[in-house]
């Protein structure tokens, strides 16, 4: 593994296996995901891993990586959940996270070595950058859905908080996504009713529920407290766990950032390139 290199401003990573039951488990894609940061964020501090109170994750180790129990962050009222979205709106309260954080999917790896100018920028290296896909600044209202997405919960979140909030910027590329708990806990004051309403929802509720970690970026934009970059699949590429043409392209692109939507059972094919891509 590279030696650590230090840095002005302390950069840490969350995961969070919470949610329904497919995703409260170690898979081989979080291993890879991990992997991808030893390799190529040497500078980065610790790796947090929010996980239900009765999971147990010993079987991921190193110094770098710090296990936290749901119930650490996630108010007990609302406990249990299987809604990812409830837990995701409270990391901010994780005691020991630094301000500047990566918020990352087990899906999601970092291709090439980065540097924490690749995540924040202005002045003071504090700035989270906000990457956009290219094409139009967010996505269809609620009421514009139509076909299979308008049946999709995650989707019908967004559209909701378009509709209700008039949010933009949310065509977010599905990738490594720079957070500031500073920020995060000013939005937390500003939507508590929302946030805490959500917070209720068991399971994943459309345009009902309310994700703080993900809406707080495009709301950070619009603010002025984020910085938007478009980027393009040699920064972002992102690919489905059967789209096997564009994965076997992953070693050719070297993309800074990729994601393999893990949607099928079987990814061996994806397990044999990314061992291949990150082996040492």
């Amino acid at each position: 593994m590279p030696v650590k290199k230090s840095i002005q401003n302390p950069i840490d990573f969350v995961y969070c296996l919470c949610g329904e039951s497919e995703y409260c488990k170690i898979t081989p894609e979080l291993e890879f995901s991990i992997l991808s940061l030893r390799r190529n964020v040497p500078w980065l501090r610790y790796i947090w891993i929010i996980v239900p109170d009765n999971y147990n994750t010993g079987n991921l180790k190193g110094s770098d990586i710090k296990h936290v129990h749901e119930s650490t962050i996630v108010p007990k009222k609302y406990l249990p959940t299987h809604n990812s979205n409830v837990v995701e709106s409270w990391i901010w309260r994780l005691k020991g996270l630094s301000d500047l954080f990566v918020y990352m999917n087990d899906d999601m790896y970092i291709g090439r070595p980065v540097s924490p100018s690749d995540f924040f920028t202005g002045p003071q290296g504090t700035t989270p950058i906000l990457r956009l896909e290219p094409g139009p600044t967010r996505h269809p209202r609620l009421e514009e859905l139509t076909g299979q997405s308008a049946n999709i919960p995650y989707v019908r979140m967004w559209a909701g908080a378009i509709t209700k909030y008039n949010l933009d910027f949310t065509r977010i590329q599905h990738q490594a996504l720079p957070q500031r708990v500073s920020i995060l806990t000013r939005l937390y004051k500003q939507y508590k009713k929302a946030v805490d309403e959500a917070s209720n929802n068991k399971h994943r509720s459309g345009e009902f529920d309310f994700n703080l970690v993900r809406f707080a970026s495009p709301m950070a934009v619009m603010s002025g407290d984020s910085y938007l970059q478009v980027t393009d699949t040699s920064i972002d590429f992102f690919m489905e766990s059967d789209d096997y043409a564009n994965i076997k392209k992953v070693p050719r692109i070297k993309p800074k950032f990729f994601c393999i939507n893990n949607n099928g059972p079987d990814n061996k094919i994806v397990y044999k390139m990314l061992a291949n891509y990150f082996k040492a």
